[in-house]
This record gives C-alpha cells, structure tokens and sequence, in this order.
C-alpha cells in the first residue's frame, strides 16, 4: 500500500528535507539515539502530516541506527493485537503506528498491546505517525507518555519550500516567467470556511484573503523577483507541507515554464453527507486506506458509493481498491472535517 500512495507526491529524499529546514529534526533523532545508547528512555514519536516527510525521517533513523535496528512497518489497519510487533533487536523503526487503532468497541486493543511492549522493552523504539490521528490519541489515550521524544515536522517558509524544490529538482527547474505575460493573480483570494454555530451544527461561509503574491507581483520587472512571488504563493496555499508543495509545483509547470498565476488554488468547496465524512475522516487520519477494510470500520455507511463522491470531486484518489487523500485536498479536507468537528 505505501507504494501506491507514495507514488502520489516524489519521494522527498533526506538531503532535501535537510536542505529545506528541517535539520534540526534529524539532530533530535541523533540526539534520542545516542540518549538510548547512555541509557535514557528515548523512545520517539515522528509525527507529520501525511505528505510532509515523515518517512524520510524514519529511513535516516533506520540507517542511522545501523546493524542494530529492524525495521517493521503497517500498512493497513491492524485489528489483531497480536500483529503488535515485539522487538527482536535492540532498536525498531516502526512506520504507520496510526493503522494500530479504530474507534469502534475493541479497536483501540492492538494500539494498546504495542504501547504496552513499547513500555515493558529495553529496546528503542522510533516510531511513525500521522499527525491527525496523534493528536486525537494523545487526547483521548495519553499516548505520548510511551514516547519521551516527539520529533514534529513543522511547516516549512518560503525559504524552506524554495530550497526543497531547488534540491529535490536540481537543475532541471522550469523557467520563471512574469505574471504580466500569462495572466495577473487576482487581488483576492476567496476561500471557503466552517463557522460553528453549535458543537453539531456548522455553516459554510466564503472568506476573501489577501493576496499577497499580488502585492508583491507589481514589482516583480523591477526587483526581479518573480521566483520568489512563485514560491510565496505556492507555501501558502501548500501551508508548508513539503509534499503538498511538490505536488502544486507540478500541477502548475506547463511546457517548461511557471508564473505566480499559474500556482492557483483549487476549488475545494466541500459539502458532504455524513456518511462521506465519516469515510473521508478515516482516510486522512490514516493516510491510506483499503475499501474492504473501510467497509469493515463502517460497517453502517455506504463506503463504495462514498469514495466515488470524494473520488469524483478529486479529494481521494482510488487505486486498487486503496483510498488516499490528494495531496492538494490534504488541508481543506483537515478543515472540514474540523469545522464538523470530526477533527481534532
């Protein structure tokens, strides 16, 4: 499964994440190791949002910890407890530990299985999560309390997502052209937003924000900074997520060329049944997901005609029967499903 999705955004190679920022990141897990090594409990959480690198991080800790450490991964969602891995070694890199919990009667036993052998070893153990589906378990489980070092991956700056596109696509980066030559962006931008009237009951309502590539675009023949217009457009509207970023930078290259124009935010007004909430929830908190296994988790909800609704209107993508979220649906769905309070 992890192939399927990882296909949807490049792989975002480890020099890259270091060269965008993300540095001390990897000085953190370094630092855990070498804690584990004098005796600490240094066992970590790498938490990010779907797309943003995670398993960059995972891999540098893999080959960091070298001959000592094995490598276990879910990809799927785990409803045997004893699929909860038991270390063999003194180190294990464990990736998708959010496949190990639904929120049904039961399905939080593997989770609870795990975290209990994460306790009683003495071994590391450096694991991976999705950012959405942490938050809500270190609410309503106190799962942190297994993980002495949390390693986030924070948003990127403009700075940050230039230097990733820069070293992710070397120098085979299109050219960067005038906004005045394809088209000038529009002063405002119009989003839609969720405003809760009560803790079951919202409302979509549009509101305008600046547009600062705008601004900055009526100087761009004068200082010369269109690249610099292109990559402030595209951090805001990927809100710095490293693969959200590469997969707008793509969207918005055409035969060789981008413009601040170009780098548009898509269209992502939502109005959604219940039923294709509860699903869309379910893949974004995991990541991916199988159709079967969403129909097993929601066994009250229509899943295969809710997947083609979000499917249809681009905010997952289908491939063999697994479900992800699109990259550049990954935070007005997030929105969403906050303003529905789905979210946390």
């Amino acid at each position: 499964m992890r192939g399927v999705v990882e296909d949807a955004v490049p792989d975002l190679p480890v020099a890259a994440l270091r060269e965008a920022g993300l540095g001390a990141q990897f000085d953190a897990l370094e630092e855990a190791v070498g804690g584990h090594l004098e005796g600490e409990r240094s066992n970590v959480a790498v938490v990010a949002e779907p797309f943003a690198g995670r398993a960059g991080l995972l891999a540098y800790a893999e080959e960091y910890l070298g001959a000592a450490a094995e490598r276990r991964s879910f990809d799927g969602l785990v409803v045997d407890p004893d699929e909860a891995p038991a270390p063999d070694s003194e180190a294990v890199v464990v990736d998708g530990c959010h496949y190990l919990y639904t929120r049904r009667v039961g399905g939080f036993d593997p989770l609870e299985r795990f975290i209990d052998r994460v306790t009683d070893s003495d071994a590391m153990f450096v694991t991976g999560w999705n950012r959405y589906a942490w938050d809500y378990l270190r609410a309503t489980r106190d799962v942190d309390a297994a993980f002495p070092v949390v390693v986030r991956l924070p948003a990127l700056d403009a700075g940050g997502v230039r230097d990733l596109i820069h070293a992710t696509y070397g120098p085979d980066l299109p050219a960067f052209e005038s906004t005045e030559a394809f088209g000038r962006v529009k002063t405002l931008d119009f989003e839609r937003r969720t405003l809760s009237l009560t803790r079951s009951v919202g409302v979509e309502v549009t509101v305008p924000t600046l547009n600062l590539s705008y601004l900055t675009a009526r100087a761009e023949e004068d200082v010369g900074e269109v690249e610099a217009v292109v990559f402030e457009r595209l951090t805001r509207l990927s809100e710095g997520n490293p693969g959200v970023a590469v997969a707008l930078w793509e969207r918005s290259v055409e035969d060789g060329t981008i413009t601040p124009a170009s780098v548009e935010a898509l269209d992502r007004s939502l109005d959604l049944d219940d039923d294709a909430g509860f699903v869309l929830l379910l893949v974004l908190t995991n990541g991916a997901v199988d159709r079967e296994v969403l129909a097993a988790a929601l066994p009250e909800v229509q899943v295969r005609r809710s997947l083609t609704f979000l499917a249809d209107r681009d905010l997952v993508s289908l491939s063999d029967d697994i479900a992800w979220v699109e990259p550049t649906a990954l935070h007005p769905a997030a929105e969403y499903l906050r303003g529905r309070r789905l979210l946390w």
